[in-house]
């Protein structure tokens, strides 16, 4: 049976009003007798609709990713506040393949830098986190920064994203030493009104299957902590990067560079431990 692709443009639509300064974000629950009535009734849909679309999404991710994970948990998110009494600006989904571990992959969709876009992250959920929790989300770093891959600064929830232009180890320092409390590796697929759904759903595709690589090494954390199943322990570990991936882009954008990395993640992937190990395998 043939999988239906998301209404990607309309969620993109739908992030672009609730941004535009006109917008008012007011909401309430109110009877048909109300004076604003048809106003939040129409909020009301509208938002149900974009969490409807976003749960496709995430739905198909298990058809669409690497089909390495099978993924336990899919959270659409909300498309009210915390308070129940604004439209949020933003949209965020997740999915687990440990219903207790707050480390995930997400899909945000929001408004930055002037333009909606889908953000693709691994993404740890602060409020569930413990310390170790957060230390072992941030052991991605030790690894390569792959093609297309940025790192963000900030949250959704406090306004506050942005996208940073450290290196893997500038990075690593500045989590380190107190002066990040977060970074996420993620990709970012730009609004783009020459696109169609299925060219959405595309870049999506390639954008999951690349930020897993990170996903799967930092699961690999939990092994010794017996906070996931033997089945999804298995899955992790056996992980492989795809045999057939070709990669391109201009002179100086570390095709040759990743090539190599590449080449090792299938060879040993389950034995490099951390960044040094990489660069001494690399080396040799």
């Amino acid at each position: 049976m043939e999988t239906k692709i998301p209404e990607y443009k309309t969620l993109l639509k739908y992030i672009d009003e609730v941004n535009d300064s006109n917008f008012n974000a007011e909401y309430r629950k109110v009877d048909s007798s109300h004076t604003k009535y048809d106003e939040y009734k129409n909020k009301r849909e509208d938002g149900a609709e974009a969490i409807n679309i976003l749960r496709d999404i995430l739905s198909n991710f298990n058809n669409f990713g690497t089909n390495n994970f099978s993924y336990q948990r899919i959270d659409p998110g909300k498309w009210l506040d915390g308070s129940n009494t604004k439209v949020r600006n933003y949209l965020w989904g997740q999915l687990k393949i440990d219903r207790k571990n707050p480390i995930g992959l997400s899909i945000f969709v929001e408004h930055y830098a002037g333009t909606s876009k889908f953000r693709i992250s691994m993404d740890i959920k602060d409020t569930e986190a413990t310390k170790d929790d957060i230390e072992n989300f941030h052991k991605f770093l030790e690894l390569s920064q792959f093609e297309d891959v940025i790192l963000i600064e900030g949250t959704s929830q406090k306004n506050n994203v942005r996208e940073v232009d450290y290196s893997f180890s500038e990075a690593r320092n500045r989590v380190k030493t107190g002066l990040a409390d977060k970074i996420q590796p993620s990709i970012i697929v730009e609004l783009d009104n020459t696109k169609t759904d299925e060219d959405y759903n595309n870049s999506v595709i390639k954008a999951v299957n690349t930020i897993e690589k990170y996903f799967s090494y930092v699961m690999r954390s939990y092994d010794t902590r017996g906070s996931m199943s033997n089945e999804t322990i298995t899955k992790t570990n056996d992980y492989k990067l795809s045999k057939n991936t070709i990669l391109y882009g201009p002179p100086g954008t570390g095709k040759t560079y990743n090539s190599v990395n590449y080449a090792i993640f299938n060879i040993d992937f389950n034995n490099i431990i951390n960044a040094e190990e990489l660069d001494l395998i690399r080396e040799e």
